[in-house]
């Protein structure tokens, strides 16, 4: 199933480098693992989603535990493609669909 969800944009670029890898969630929504979460940057200061978004999948779940709050969840999730080229398009450097020991010479 995919969700919808707000980030706010301290934690958006965090998940798109790879660094954050896991959500604390309201289970209001019944998730699974194998679910997929597009997660949508959202701009509280200004009250609007900025555009920005980027999918994960759900690879583990945690619904009880000692301090966890009745009714939510902790998600660990996987960025199913390379932030190394995130990276790039971050830093204006060129990035081609080839890694360089495949390109033609």
């Amino acid at each position: 199933m995919k969700h919808y969800l707000k980030i706010l944009p301290q934690y958006f670029h965090e998940v798109m480098v790879g660094q954050k890898t896991a959500q604390l969630r309201n289970n209001d929504r019944h998730f699974a693992i194998g679910d997929t979460l597009e997660l949508q940057e959202y701009d509280p200061k200004r009250k609007v989603y900025t555009g920005h978004a980027v999918t994960v999948i759900v690879t583990d779940l945690i619904k009880e535990c000692a301090g966890l709050c009745r009714g939510y969840c902790i998600l660990s999730t996987f960025l199913p493609f390379s932030s190394t080229r995130f990276d790039r398009l971050l830093s204006g450097k060129k990035t081609s669909g080839r890694s360089k020991k495949f390109s033609k010479r």
